[in-house]
């Protein structure tokens, strides 16, 4: 039922499907945050993340991120990827739940949200 609303959401808000390479560059993107979470680099986060969250990304939360994403595997965080009406990157799990949201800004992508400090691993 969920993966029903995202689409009927996505297509509301003019969402298309991501070309292959989409999905390939959303996948490397969880992937480069994966392993800046398991290595406990926080400034990697922070070039991966939106400026107004550089302040929640903490050691202290990246610790607790770590321990809660040690064997988790991008294959079980990215399911599907879409392009909303602007461009960004909207990368649902494979159960269709929302991950996270990439916008491009001075021509780098960074994520919307922290996802890994507030989602649960798949």
């Amino acid at each position: 039922m969920r993966s029903v609303a995202l689409a009927c959401l996505l297509i509301l808000v003019g969402a298309h499907t991501a070309s292959a390479d989409d999905r390939a560059f959303a996948r490397a993107f969880i992937g480069r945050q994966l392993r800046a979470i398991r290595a406990g680099d926080v400034h990697e986060l922070q070039v991966t993340c939106e400026p107004r969250l550089h302040a929640r990304l903490t050691p202290a939360q990246l610790a607790r991120a770590r321990k809660r994403f040690a064997t988790t595997k991008v294959d079980d965080l990215v399911g599907s990827v879409e392009r909303d009406k602007r461009g960004n990157l909207v990368i649902a799990r494979p159960d269709g739940t929302p991950l996270v949201m990439l916008v491009e800004g001075d021509g780098l992508w960074r994520a919307w949200t922290a996802w890994f400090l507030a989602a649960p691993p798949a």
